[in-house]
């Protein structure tokens, strides 16, 4: 009796799980992607580009320079169907201070709220050249354009 229920138990899983994926499938596409496109989006010229881009237009906060502080960010954003950037937010951001001391918001303490202001000015600065990118060639679901949430690190680092 016992087996007859998992194994009713199981089958009855299985389909729903089943339903699920069919019902995901056929929703439409003005929803925003986390994953699984057939192309993701892509930045004009590709990850080099990219990269180029990001090296050319990205800014040290000069009060985070002075002090001596680097940062880590984790940003998110959404990729349109017509390539262009909204919704840009932050997922996670570190500080290291002069003396190697790691911090970051989860984390909280006098340290973070000593340096709180640096984080908002990577934050800032991580923003202004998000939005400044031009227009990237959207990700592709089934043959169709599709909005797909897009994260990229970026590292504030003092040579």
């Amino acid at each position: 009796m016992k087996r007859l229920f998992l194994l009713l138990l199981c089958l009855g899983a299985i389909v729903t799980h089943s339903l699920a994926q069919n019902a995901k499938q056929a929703q439409d596409t003005t929803k925003v992607y986390y994953v699984a496109a057939d192309a993701m989006p892509k930045y004009p010229g590709g990850y080099g580009a990219l990269r180029a881009y990001l090296t050319l237009t990205l800014r040290y906060p000069d009060d985070a320079q002075k002090a001596g502080v680097e940062g880590k960010l984790l940003m998110l954003y959404t990729v349109t169907k017509d390539g262009s950037i909204k919704n840009i937010s932050v997922k996670g951001c570190s500080l290291v201070t002069p003396d190697g001391q790691r911090c970051d918001k989860g984390t909280g303490g006098k340290l973070w709220k000593q340096n709180k202001k640096y984080a908002k000015a990577f934050i800032q600065e991580a923003k202004r050249v998000i939005s400044l990118m031009p227009k990237w060639e959207p990700a592709m679901l089934n043959g169709k354009a599709v909005e797909v949430a897009y994260s990229l690190p970026l590292n504030f680092k003092l040579r």
